[in-house]
């Protein structure tokens, strides 16, 4: 086999005396043999490198690096002992005792390469596929960028927290106008990465090895408003950037979003976020919704506006109101619209949309509908001659009445029943107790009641409430001390 740290020489007799003196230093027979009689040294590296990058020992050239192979070469990579750099076959000699010659990526291109006219740009990229020790490269794609910031500097949006989001919260910047700049070191890390925007040649706060991916960037022709790459420092913004849209859940009142540096607002466009300097002022002419910095739960709530309030408010609170035909924020709707008691609607509070039915509500109080429910379920009480609802409409004495007066009705025919009884000598200041209420009643009764059946209703109507409810029946009862006590007995 060969020697490959030994020879060629120029003449057989110096070859041959190496050969007496190696052999007594290994203590093997060593023979010199002129090159022209040697084996296949191509079909031999061939093969030995074939069988080291399926072991993973050596690796071959990046799918990047996408100019034409030097025949004979064996151009490889050695991570282990030669990481960074291009080892390859310089010539013949050097194939047939098997050694290999090691330079630089960018060595390799100016040396074999030169007709090619590769610019600068190309060429940082090609080095960068072999060598990517202080090259910038660029994440583009969601995918790309979730995995820069998982695996790359420590911060708020790193692979050590959870998010309880559909993606990765940064994922939204790959949307085609965004990218991550991003550094390795020799050992393939992520040492450093930046938030940059390719087409304008412009890069924000920078997290990690922050010296060396500033002047990676700049040298690239980058710039950055930055002075202070900390949490406090003065923060470049990114305007009319796209992001991606994806909402936390189906409500679609959240969006993700990641923590912003040098962002300040995503507006609505349609399938996606536009960056904006600050929200709509209030005489814009379009005002669409606005969501801001996640934070570091990586979501934020969505904005909209209020074309009753001109301010914007949470999306989530917001809901439409009728006549107007707009969304309306919860404290718009609270001061300027009501909701329909029948068909849960909201409507503008107007008295074109109102219809008032009176003493109909839950506790006695007023119940409001809109014009158009009432238009389709509504009717007219015909003792009272006031709106009511059709199905409260029954039948009292020969008319259509609301069920609300006819009970009320009966009600005070059976208490006008109940309360007239004969009472003689009735003492003035008396207190009457209400059972249902439990509340004493100041009640003051003047004059001889003689032998006629008197109401006490009529008497004392102006001064005692009447039961919410009106079904139990009450009786009065006289006590030995002169007390009148409301007893229920049904």
């Amino acid at each position: 086999m060969p020697l490959p740290d030994y020879g060629p020489y120029p003449q057989g007799s110096v070859a041959a005396k190496e050969a007496k003196r190696v052999g007594d230093l290994i203590g093997c027979r060593v023979q010199p043999r002129r090159m022209s009689q040697a084996g296949d040294w191509r079909e031999r590296h061939r093969r030995a490198l074939a069988e080291a990058i399926e072991l993973g020992t050596l690796k071959p050239l990046p799918e990047k690096w996408d100019l034409p192979p030097i025949a004979d070469h064996f151009a490889h990579i050695d991570p282990i002992n030669y990481p960074g750099m291009i080892s390859f076959v310089a010539s013949e000699e050097e194939g047939v005792l098997d050694r290999y010659t090691r330079v630089t990526p960018g060595r390799y291109i100016s040396r074999y390469y030169e007709d090619h006219k590769i610019s600068d740009s190309r060429r940082r990229k090609l080095i960068a596929t072999v060598d990517p020790t202080g090259e910038v490269q660029f994440a583009t794609t969601p995918d790309e960028i979730t995995r820069v910031y998982k695996t790359g500097p420590e911060s708020c949006m790193d692979g050590d927290h959870t998010f309880s989001t559909p993606v990765w919260p940064t994922s939204v910047y790959g949307a085609g106008d965004l990218a991550v700049a991003y550094t390795v070191n020799n050992r393939g890390r992520i040492q450093s990465r930046a938030v940059c925007w390719p087409d304008k040649q412009i890069f924000g706060r920078c997290y990690g090895d922050v010296e060396r991916l500033e002047k990676a960037l700049t040298d690239e022709g980058f710039e950055t408003p930055r002075d202070d790459h900390s949490v406090d420092g003065n923060g470049a913004t990114f305007v009319g950037a796209r992001m991606l849209k994806v909402f936390l859940n189906g409500e679609e009142n959240y969006a993700v979003m990641p923590y912003f540096d040098d962002l300040k607002v995503c507006l609505d466009a349609g399938d996606h976020w536009v960056t904006a300097e600050s929200e709509p002022p209030v005489h814009a002419k379009d005002h669409p919704d606005m969501v801001k910095s996640g934070g570091t739960n990586g979501y934020a709530e969505i904005q909209r506006w209020c074309p009753k309030m001109l301010r914007y408010y949470s999306k989530r609170s917001f809901k439409f109101v009728h006549g107007v035909e707009q969304h309306w924020s919860a404290g718009a709707i609270e001061s300027y619209a009501f909701r329909c008691e029948w068909s849960d609607e909201y409507w503008a509070d107007e008295a074109k949309y109102k219809v008032t039915i009176p003493d109909a509500g839950r506790y006695g109080g007023n119940l409001y509908v809109s014009k158009k429910a009432f238009d389709q379920d509504g009717a007219t009480c015909e003792a009272t001659n006031k709106p009511c609802r059709k199905s409260d409409l029954v039948e009292h004495e020969g008319k259509m009445v609301s069920r609300h007066w006819a009970r009320r009705e009966k009600e005070r025919a059976f208490r006008e029943a109940e309360f007239r009884r004969p009472y003689l000598g009735m003492k003035a200041d008396r207190v009457w107790v209400d059972e249902y209420e439990q509340i004493p009643v100041n009640v003051t009764i003047s004059g001889p009641t003689t032998l006629n059946e008197i109401s006490v209703r009529e008497l004392l109507e102006s001064r005692l409430p009447e039961p919410r409810n009106p079904e139990p029946h009450y009786v009065n009862e006289l006590m030995v001390d002169g007390r009148v006590i409301r007893r229920r007995v049904a």
